[in-house]
């Protein structure tokens, strides 16, 4: 058993580009050990390691909190179009579990269901699509990074949802003044900024805000 699992498949770019956001909190959680909680961790990398099957037997270890890193829709959170976690495994964590989905569309339908029958106490995810733009997505990686850093120092969702927002503001300030090369389109500055923004807004908390892991 294991306070936090990590799943990132990677399956295609843009899980990727989620995948290293993943890792890099994985990281942090190692070199920082000293001086945050000492959370114990799984960390399924990698599309050949996060299957339904590794996660199914992950999740009847008994591990307290899933942090997700990929694809996602309205029944839940998926790799090479295939479900690894939904409603018919999610229950499996125990019900005072935080999931974290870095990932597009599963709050409102795996979220909102998991919390209202009390499979897991809360769920952050995103309500509808979370895009990072693929020409420059440094201010967006590094945003949801520091964003999610509060919840591992042992602060509740609620402290780390506002530092997401915060992080992301940031980071829309940094795209309202990134001039894109000539080769990327005229609309890849505005697809950023309207990217970040709408991270903004999709982000939201299902369940008990005041949870900690």
């Amino acid at each position: 058993m294991a306070d936090l699992l990590f799943v990132r498949p990677a399956d295609d770019q843009a899980a990727q580009v989620c995948s290293a956001i993943g890792g890099r909190l994985w990281r942090w959680v190692q070199y920082n050990a000293h001086s945050i909680p000492t959370w114990t961790t799984v960390d399924l990398a990698g599309s050949a390691n996060a299957t339904r099957t590794n996660i199914d037997a992950e999740l009847r270890n008994g591990h307290r909190h899933l942090f997700y890193f990929g694809h996602g829709n309205s029944s839940g959170l998926i790799a090479n179009g295939s479900s690894l976690v939904d409603i018919t495994n999610i229950h499996l964590l125990p019900s005072s579990a935080i999931v974290v989905a870095v990932a597009c569309h599963s709050l409102n339908g795996l979220g909102a269901t998991s919390t209202a029958n009390g499979h897991v106490a809360a769920y952050l995810g995103w309500g509808d699509q979370l895009a990072i733009p693929g020409l420059y997505p440094n201010p967006m990686i590094d945003a949801l990074c520091d964003g999610l850093l509060p919840l591992l120092q042992g602060n509740d969702l609620q402290v780390s949802k506002t530092a997401l927002e915060e992080c992301l503001s940031d980071a829309l300030t940094n795209y309202q003044s990134w001039q894109p090369p000539p080769t990327a389109g005229a609309g890849a500055a505005l697809f950023a900024k309207m990217a970040c923004t709408y991270a903004i807004y999709c982000l939201d908390i299902e369940g008990n805000l005041a949870a900690v892991l």
